[in-house]
C-alpha cells in the first residue's frame, strides 16, 4: 500500500486523535494568522508614520537670551545652508537675539518723543549676565517653539510672518505696552546700541507669556522686543544666529539631518544644542515599535510551543504505537515508508487546521475587524491581515514545525528495530 493510503487508513482508526491534533494546529493557525497580520498592520503604520508626520530639528547656540556671546552669536545663515540639501528639508524659521541694557537702548512713542520707554526692572541676579533688553528676529513668529509652546501667547494683533520680509514691525510684551500706554499700531522708536540713528516700528501684535520655574525671571520676557528677521539683520548688521528650525517633510529624515551635523567641519554647529522636536513621531513610533516587539517575542513563543507539542505528540505515538512498528518493520517495511506515513497523518491535520483557520479568521474580521483599534492601527479591510504573506507565513511555519518533529519518529523506529532483533 502506498504511504498515503496507509496514513488515511490509520486515521480513520484514531479519529479522536485526527480530531484533536486538527483542532490544534487550528488554533496554532488563528492565533499565528492573528498576531502575525497586526504584525504587519503595525508595519504599514509606521512606514505610514515615516511619509505623513513631518519631523523638525532645532540647531540652538548655548548661549541665547540668557547673555551676550562672547563672539558673535552661533553659526551663519551660509553654514546653515550647508545642511540643507534637498527639497525635503527647508527653514521655516530662523532666529536671532541683540542684547543691550536699558541705558544703550532709547525706545521711544512717537508722540512722546524723547520720553524713554519705561522697563521691567527683573529680579536678575547679576545685571552684567541678564540684558535689560532683548531684541529678537524671526522668520515666522507663529512658528518660534515658545509660541508653538504656548509659553507666548499672542493676545493682540498679528504674528510676524515671511511676509514681513525688511518690514518695520514689531510684537512687544504686554509689560512693555501696559507701562507705556502702547496699542496695537502704536509708533516706537528704537537707538541701537553705539549708534545714534534710530528706526522707527510699528506695533504689529502684543504677546503675553507665562513660564513657570526657577528660570522664568532669566528669560527676559517681559524686555523682549520682537522683529522681522529680515529688519534685525539691517538693525544689528551682519550677525550669527543663535537658532535655527529646520522643517522635514519627514520626520524619518530627522535621523539623516543628525548625522549632517555630526559631520559638519562647522565648530559652532558641532558644539550646538540639538534638539529633535518630533514629538507626535516619537511617541506614536514608541509605541508601535513596543507593540511589534511584544508580537515577534508571541510569535516566536507560539512556534516553540507549537513545536513542542508536536514532539510530545510524535513521542505519544511512538510509545502506543512500537507493536505496529515492529509488525511492519518485520514484514518489511522501511523506516522511510513508516516515518512518511507518520508524516502524512500529521500533515493532513494540519492543512485541515489552516484552512478551517482561514474560513473563522475571515468571519471573525468580517464580523468584528472594523471594531478593532490600537493607536492608529485598525482592521479596515480582510487584505490588511489576510493576505499572502500571512498564510504563507502559518502554512510555512506549520510544516516546518511538522518536520522539525520528525527526528524523534526515527530515533524510535531506530529503538523499535533493535528490540525486534
Amino acid at each position: 500500500m502506498k504511504v498515503w493510503e496507509t496514513a488515511f487508513i490509520r486515521m480513520r482508526c484514531r479519529p479522536w486523535n485526527t480530531a484533536l491534533l486538527s483542532m490544534l494546529f487550528l488554533l496554532l493557525s488563528v492565533l499565528l494568522l492573528i498576531l502575525s497580520g497586526l504584525y504587519q498592520l503595525t508595519q504599514k503604520r509606521q512606514s505610514e508614520y515615516d511619509e505623513i508626520i513631518s519631523g523638525e530639528v532645532i540647531i540652538r547656540c548655548m548661549e541665547t537670551s540668557y547673555g551676550k556671546a562672547e563672539e558673535g552669536y552661533g553659526f551663519s545663515e551660509q553654514e546653515l545652508n550647508g545642511l540643507i540639501e534637498t527639497e525635503n528639508e527647508a527653514f521655516t524659521n530662523k532666529m536671532a537675539i541683540a542684547f543691550g541694557f536699558a541705558d544703550s537702548f532709547e525706545v521711544k512713542k512717537e508722540s512722546e518723543m524723547g520720553i524713554t520707554i519705561q522697563l521691567a526692572a527683573g529680579t536678575y541676579a547679576d545685571a552684567e549676565e541678564i540684558p535689560d533688553v532683548a531684541f529678537m528676529g524671526v522668520q515666522n513668529s507663529a512658528g518660534y517653539n515658545w509660541f508653538a509652546n504656548d509659553i507666548y501667547q499672542l493676545s493682540e494683533g498679528e504674528h510676524i510672518s515671511e511676509l514681513d520680509a525688511d518690514a518695520r514691525v514689531a510684537l512687544i510684551s504686554q509689560g512693555i505696552a501696559k507701562r507705556n500706554h502702547l496699542n496695537v499700531g502704536s509708533k516706537i522708536r528704537i537707538i541701537p546700541e553705539n549708534s545714534s540713528d534710530a528706526m522707527e516700528f510699528t506695533v504689529k501684535g502684543i504677546f503675553s507669556a507665562e513660564e513657570n520655574g526657577s528660570d522664568a525671571a532669566r528669560s527676559n520676557h517681559e524686555n523682549r522686543i520682537i522683529i522681522p528677521i529680515e529688519t534685525f539683520k539691517k538693525f544689528e548688521g551682519d550677525r550669527l544666529f543663535c537658532e535655527a528650525v529646520i522643517r522635514l517633510e519627514k520626520a524619518a529624515l530627522a535621523d539623516l539631518l543628525l548625522n549632517k551635523i555630526a559631520d559638519s567641519e562647522s565648530v559652532s554647529i558641532k558644539n550646538a544644542r540639538v534638539i529633535t522636536n518630533n514629538y507626535e513621531y516619537v511617541e506614536k513610533s514608541s509605541v508601535l515599535s513596543g507593540m511589534q516587539q511584544y508580537l515577534r517575542i508571541t510569535i516566536a513563543t507560539l512556534f516553540l510551543s507549537a513545536l513542542l507539542i508536536i514532539y510530545l505528540y510524535m513521542i505519544y505515538q511512538n510509545m502506543t504505537r512500537q507493536r505496529e512498528f515492529q509488525i511492519l518493520l518485520s514484514r518489511g517495511a522501511g523506516k522511510g515508508k513508516i516515518a512518511g506515513t507518520i508524516l502524512v497523518e500529521t500533515l493532513i491535520p494540519a492543512v485541515v487546521g489552516i484552512i478551517f483557520s482561514l474560513i473563522l479568521c475571515a468571519i471573525i474580521y468580517s464580523c468584528f475587524g472594523s471594531g478593532f483599534h490600537y493607536q492608529d492601527i485598525q482592521v479596515q479591510s480582510l487584505k490588511d491581515i489576510l493576505n499572502i504573506n500571512s498564510i504563507t507565513f502559518v502554512l510555512s511555519g506549520e510544516v516546518l514545525t511538522v518536520m522539525l518533529g520528525m527526528p524523534v519518529t526515527l530515533l524510535y523506529l531506530k529503538r523499535v528495530k533493535a528490540r525486534a532483533m
